[in-house]
């Protein structure tokens, strides 16, 4: 982002959009890899499991639902370039 133009403010909602969300995906993945293997070796227990991931998930999505719309849409054209660029990267 460096260089490009976009005002600091709109970078820092960016980034602060994208923590909440990386936690909603850590959560989901905990929940799913608890319920789909559960007789898996663990290095670590989650108590009152799935109350902590559904919580954490939940809590993660409320403090996203306060950043601005326009972050919102900027974040997701830049997901969708990305996938763009992928996609045209892998079949090259």
């Amino acid at each position: 982002m460096i260089g490009s133009g976009a005002p600091i403010e709109l970078v820092g909602n960016l980034a602060s959009l994208s923590f909440p969300l990386s936690f909603v995906l850590v959560n989901v993945a905990v929940s799913k890899l608890r319920r789909d293997e559960p007789d898996r070796d663990r290095m670590f227990r989650v108590p009152l499991f799935p109350a902590p991931p559904v919580i954490g998930a939940v809590v993660s999505l409320g403090l996203a639902a306060f950043i601005p719309l326009r972050v919102w849409v900027t974040a997701v054209g830049w997901v969708v370039l990305g996938i763009g660029v992928h996609v045209a990267m892998r079949r090259a």
